[in-house]
This record gives structure tokens, C-alpha cells and sequence, in this order.
């Protein structure tokens, strides 16, 4: 049974299937026992009730965190994370290149750079979000 097959009957995702595979609880093709508890765990994967109280044992600060970077890959995880806590010092475009590409061996390209203005932009956003729902003042 492959991934697809797996991730087609059982209706979890197929990332999700490959980190129970890297975290050694899910083998290929999987096991009797494995096919079992994957039965189970496609009766509960995205029920509300269940992701309500995996989440409430987290931070509000941690919760948010999640709600934002949800859809987004690791890269434009990283990149959202870097303008979002810059403080008060600029960011170069040159500095999260060298780092995306030393980090996640990511070419440089023009798509990378079209990915690190998207995440430029999305910060900014929320950082006046975040402050108009606070009431601060804007310069």
C-alpha cells in the first residue's frame, strides 16, 4: 500500500502520514497494527472537538502563531517570523536570501524573491492589525 493509498482510504493527509513515518510510527506498507490505528485516527483527524482540546493547552500567543503559518511551507514560515520579530532594526532582502538558501538550500531566484515580498507585505499587515486592535497610535 502507498502513500496515496493511504492517505486516499483513510481520508489524513499525506504530510501528515510521512511525519508518522519519520517519527518511526508508520512503516511502508504498514503493518496490521498500523493499519488499525490508522483506522482509528481517520475517525478523529479535524474533528473540532479534538483540535479544541489539543489547542487549549497551548499559549494564546501560541495558538495565534499556529493560525498564522498554518498554509504557509517552512521557508515562508521562516521569513513571516524574521519581519515579524525584527524589532526595530531593517531587514535586507540580501540577508534572508543567504539565510533561506543556508538554511533549506533555496536558490535564489526570482520566485524566491517574489516569496520573501509576499511575506514582507503579510507582516506588515498584521503588525498594523495587531496594533489597531490594540489602540496604539500610528506613525
Amino acid at each position: 500500500m502507498s502513500l496515496d493509498e493511504i492517505a486516499q482510504t483513510f481520508r489524513i493527509p499525506r504530510k501528515a502520514l510521512w511525519l508518522l513515518q519519520k517519527n518511526s510510527l508508520l512503516s511502508f506498507p504498514p503493518t496490521e497494527a498500523e493499519i488499525n490505528n490508522l483506522s482509528f485516527l481517520s475517525h478523529v483527524w479535524g474533528k473540532r472537538e479534538f483540535l479544541k482540546l489539543q489547542l487549549a493547552s497551548r499559549s494564546k500567543k501560541e495558538r495565534k502563531e499556529l493560525l498564522l503559518t498554518a498554509e504557509l511551507t517552512k521557508p515562508e514560515s521562516y521569513v513571516l517570523n524574521r519581519y515579524l520579530n525584527q524589532g526595530s532594526h531593517r531587514i535586507y532582502m540580501r540577508q534572508i536570501l543567504d539565510e533561506l538558501r543556508s538554511y533549506y538550500g533555496i536558490s535564489i531566484s526570482s520566485d524566491t524573491k517574489r516569496l520573501i515580498r509576499r511575506m514582507r507585505r503579510k507582516a506588515r499587515y498584521l503588525r498594523a492589525k495587531n496594533k489597531s486592535e490594540t489602540g496604539e497610535r500610528q506613525k
